[in-house]
């Protein structure tokens, strides 16, 4: 199964934002947690 992807740049603002609505530190998060927490984020709210 091949699956599209779009790459893109993610701000540590936006980054900090995203961590900050999970009630998540930053600081303790790997990059890969980061873009899996924006993913439950988008997909909660389409």
């Amino acid at each position: 199964m091949e699956e599209n992807v779009i790459l893109f740049h993610l701000t540590l603002e936006q980054a900090e934002q995203i961590c900050k609505h999970y009630n998540k530190n930053i600081n303790e998060l790997e990059e890969y947690e980061i873009c899996e927490l924006l993913d439950k984020f988008i997909d909660e709210n389409t």
